[in-house]
C-alpha cells in the first residue's frame, strides 16, 4: 500500500528531519512537526531561545481545531509531545504488533545476548554501507540504540544485522496493512480522491549501516525520511528532490486548506512543489545531533554534496565529505576492505569514499565548511567545532 500511495502520489527524495540534542531523537523531531519550529527554537531546546509560552496553542491540533476541523491522532504514548497531542479532539493511544509478521522474513525476536540468532535464507540482504563497527567515536556510541536495543545490543555480525532487519520490514509491512485499510475505508466513503494523505517518519536508523545502530547519526540512512504526498492535484508517480523539513508540515498543511499559518512558524510550505511549479524550496538543509558528548555532530547539504563534521573530547575531530550523486551510501574506506566488501551486496566503486581529505576537492570542502557554518548561525547553534570560529569572537 506504501508503495501504491507512491504511485498515486509525489515522493520527495531528499526530506530531512533537522535533528536532535537529545538521545531521544523522536522528542524533538515531533516537536518540530508539531510546532514548525527549527530544532534550536523548541520549548524543550537547551540553545537558550525564548519559546512562547504558549507555543501547543499554535501547533497543528490546536491550529485546524479553530480552523472548525475534527482533528485525531492514533500513535504509541511515550516520546510525544504531550502538550501538543492534548490538543487533538480525539486520541487513539495504541502500539499493536504481528509477530507473525516476523516469519514472513525469517527472522525472530532473539533474547539470547551470548550468541548470535539463527541465520535463515528469507532475511533481508546485508545493506551496502554495512559496517562491523563505526571507524571512528562519533560523539555518542554509549547510547543506549547502540548498546541496549535487545536483539541486538552491541553486535553487528551479520546474522544479527539480517535478523534485525527482518524485524524492521515486518514492522513496516503491518504498517503497510494498516495505511491499506484507511485507504480501502476513503475509497469505500467517495473520499479518497478528496483527501490529502501525508505520509513520513520522525527520522531514518542504521540497523549495522556504517557499523550503526540507532538513530544518533546524520548519515543518510538516518537523518533523511520518507516522504510520500497524495491529494487532489499531485500529480501521481511523480519525484522531487523537495529539500524539505518535517518541520515544514504545518506550514504546508495551512497553506493547502487556506489557513494562515501561526506567526511561531518556522517551516516553509511545499505546496508549490505538490502543485509541481518547482522541484525544490530550498537550498540548503542543515542537521545536528549532539545528544552525547559536545559539540557532536553537525551536517549540511548542497546541492549532490553533503559535509558531515564530528568532535569530542575523546574521540577527536573528523571531517567527511561525500558527493551523493557518485556515493549515495557513503561509502568509506572501510568498506573497501576485502573482508568486508566480500559481504557486501555490491562492491564499491574506487571514487566511492570520504573526500574530505582528498586534495582534488579541497576547494569543495571549504565551501562546505562555510555554508556548514553560516548554517549554524543561522539557525543559533550554540555550538563551535575547535577549527570553527569561536562563537563569541569578533569579526
Amino acid at each position: 500500500m506504501i508503495e501504491r500511495l507512491a504511485t498515486e502520489g509525489m515522493v520527495f527524495d531528499a526530506a530531512y528531519h533537522m535533528g536532535s540534542f537529545s538521545g531521544a531523537v523522536c522528542v524533538p523531531s515531533r516537536h518540530m512537526v508539531m510546532s514548525g519550529r527549527s530544532v534550536w527554537h523548541l520549548p524543550i531546546g537547551p540553545g537558550g531561545i525564548t519559546c512562547p509560552p504558549d507555543i501547543a496553542e499554535r501547533t497543528i491540533p490546536a491550529v485546524f481545531n479553530r480552523a472548525g476541523y475534527d482533528t485525531m491522532r492514533t500513535c504509541k504514548q511515550e516520546n510525544c509531545y504531550e502538550a501538543a497531542s492534548a490538543q487533538f479532539t480525539l486520541r487513539h493511544d495504541a502500539r499493536d504488533g504481528s509477530p507473525e509478521l516476523l516469519a514472513n522474513y525469517g527472522s525472530t525476536n532473539h533474547t539470547d545476548r551470548t550468541s548470535p540468532p539463527a541465520a535463515d535464507p528469507r532475511q533481508p540482504p546485508l545493506p551496502p554501507n554495512w559496517l562491523r563497527k563505526h571507524p571512528f567515536d562519533n560523539s555518542h556510541l554509549d547510547v543506549r540504540d547502540e548498546v541496549a536495543v535487545s536483539g541486538v545490543w552491541d553486535r553487528r555480525d551479520e546474522r544479527t544485522i539480517r535478523n534485525e532487519l527482518g524485524r524492521e520490514y515486518a514492522c513496516s509491512e503491518n504498517i503497510d496493512r494498516q495505511i491499506g485499510r484507511v485507504l480501502d475505508t476513503l475509497k469505500a466513503m467517495g473520499e479518497l480522491e478528496n483527501t490529502w494523505i501525508f505520509y513520513t517518519s520522525d527520522h531514518g536508523i542504521a540497523i549495522g549501516r556504517h557499523g550503526l545502530q540507532g538513530k544518533q547519526n546524520l548519515y543518510e540512512h538516518t537523518w533523511r525520511v520518507p516522504f510520500i504526498v497524495k491529494g487532489p492535484g499531485v500529480k501521481p508517480g511523480t519525484r522531487v528532490p523537495g529539500y524539505i523539513y518535517l518541520g515544514d508540515s504545518l506550514a504546508t498543511l495551512c497553506d493547502i486548506c487556506g489557513i494562515s499559518p501561526p506567526e511561531t512558524n518556522e517551516g516553509k510550505s511545499f505546496l508549490p512543489v505538490l502543485e509541481g511549479k518547482t522541484q525544490a524550496v530550498r537550498d540548503v538543509l542543515y542537521g545536528v545531533y549532539c545528544g552525547g558528548r559536545k559539540p557532536g555532530i553537525r551536517s549540511v547539504r548542497l546541492g549532490d554534496w553533503k559535509l558531515i563534521k564530528y568532535e569530542s573530547p575523546e574521540g577527536g575531530l573528523h571531517t567527511q565529505l561525500f558527493n551523493l550523486a557518485d556515493n549515495p551510501h557513503e561509502l568509506l574506506a572501510e568498506h573497501h576492505d576485502p573482508a568486508v566488501a566480500s559481504s557486501l551486496p555490491a562492491p564499491p566503486a574506487g571514487h566511492q569514499k570520504n573526500l574530505a581529505d582528498d586534495p582534488a576537492h579541497a576547494a569543495k570542502r571549504a565551501e562546505m565548511e562555510a555554508l556548514l557554518l553560516a548554517e549554524m548561525q543561522r539557525h543559533d547553534d550554540p555550538s563551535r567545532f575547535s577549527d570553527q570560529p569561536r562563537k563569541d569572537a569578533v569579526p
